[in-house]
């Protein structure tokens, strides 16, 4: 039986905040399956989860079916605040996040199987957001959007399985995606200048798509295992990849357009293929 929490907040809302902010504390959702919880909050300074009180939904091992839905509009508002973030554990739990506005922050853990897979979003609309995601497990995925200038996410992803989508929009950005175990998928997407992205890979049989678009871009991958597949485009000026696969069956395939590009890449091991075009 699903269970439903609803929390809806106006500006100058009636629980004791000012005109300009609303906090809520969520420490938990109840533990157990099909947990529900949404949440909309308009005005600034917004916060579901404090460190004294982080917000949580937990089954353990079990089936899960827990779902946040959260809008949050404004600036500054935040998700998942205390050092932990926000938790969520069990199969095939979803989370579906917005922040509209600057300065918006988001942590979000998830362990457990299939997690976000059929619904993981997180979507910040404004400059100076930052965004955290860390799943444990397997088959767990997610999808984060962050528009304007400024941004920086950091996705951990640990076990078999796993996929990732990131997009970022704007000037100055910075992703940085590791994943560890085998079979995992990550897509990144970087539209500005002064992008900059760092992704790990350990294990086996992943792939790594990476689009830079803009001046000043930045991307270094690593690969260690079996069977690694690396593409990596950046258009643009003043562009640098490095590299290093290291095992057999690696391939890398590196696109740069425009001027002063540079390539440094390293791989050891048995039939690893190297294309690049300038």
């Amino acid at each position: 039986m699903m269970r439903r929490t609803v929390i809806a907040c106006a500006a100058a809302a009636s629980l004791g905040a000012s005109a300009h902010a609303s906090m809520i504390s969520i420490h938990a959702v109840k533990s157990g399956d099909a947990q529900d919880f949404v949440a909309f909050q308009g005005g600034s300074g917004n916060v579901i989860g404090l460190p004294e009180a982080p917000f949580r939904q937990e089954n353990g091992a079990g089936s899960g079916g827990n779902a946040i839905a959260i809008v949050q509009s404004g600036t500054g508002n935040a998700f998942g605040t205390s050092p932990a973030g926000a938790f969520q554990s069990g199969t095939g739990n979803a989370a579906r996040i917005l922040q509209a506005g600057s300065g918006s922050r988001a942590d979000l853990r998830q362990t457990g199987a299939f997690n976000g897979a059929r619904d993981g979003t997180l979507r910040q609309e404004a400059s100076d957001s930052r965004a955290e995601i860390v799943e444990t497990g397997l088959s767990n995925g997610f999808r984060v959007a962050q528009e304007g200038a400024g941004h920086a996410l950091a996705l951990v992803q640990e076990g078999a399985g796993h996929f990732a989508v990131l997009l970022q929009r704007g000037r100055g950005l910075d992703a940085s995606v590791k994943q560890s175990g085998d079979g995992h998928n990550a897509e990144v997407a970087q539209d500005g200048a002064g992008n900059a992205l760092k992704a790990l890979q350990t294990g086996s049989s992943h792939v790594l798509a990476v689009k830079q678009a803009g001046a000043a871009n930045y991307a270094y991958s690593q690969q260690s295992g079996v069977g690694h597949f690396a593409i990596l485009t950046q258009i643009g000026s003043g562009n640098y990849i490095s590299g290093e696969q290291s095992g057999d069956r690696n391939q890398a395939i590196i696109t740069q357009n425009s001027n002063a590009n540079t390539v440094v890449y390293n791989q050891a091991g048995s039939q690893n293929v190297l294309r690049v075009r300038q």
